[in-house]
């Protein structure tokens, strides 16, 4: 058991805004969770096409690669 002080303690019984402050971060967490996959998606695709070409292949010319990392 530990002490906590009562001015550190986050909605004790207070269960009428636990719905909306749950909600609230949910929207937040998913609309910000979008943006950092998107790019790291560009980081996937660009570290794939410098694979490609440091195996000395011609991305213009192998398009079946670019197909593959598009999809």
């Amino acid at each position: 058991m530990c002490f906590v002080p009562h001015d550190r303690v986050f909605l004790n019984g207070e269960t009428e805004s636990a719905g909306d402050i749950a909600q609230t971060y949910a929207t937040h967490h998913r609309h910000s969770c979008i943006g950092a996959r998107a790019r790291f998606g560009d980081l996937l695709i660009g570290a794939g096409a410098l694979m490609i070409e440091s195996n000395g292949l011609d991305p213009e010319r192998h398009t079946h690669l670019q197909d593959d990392m598009s999809s």
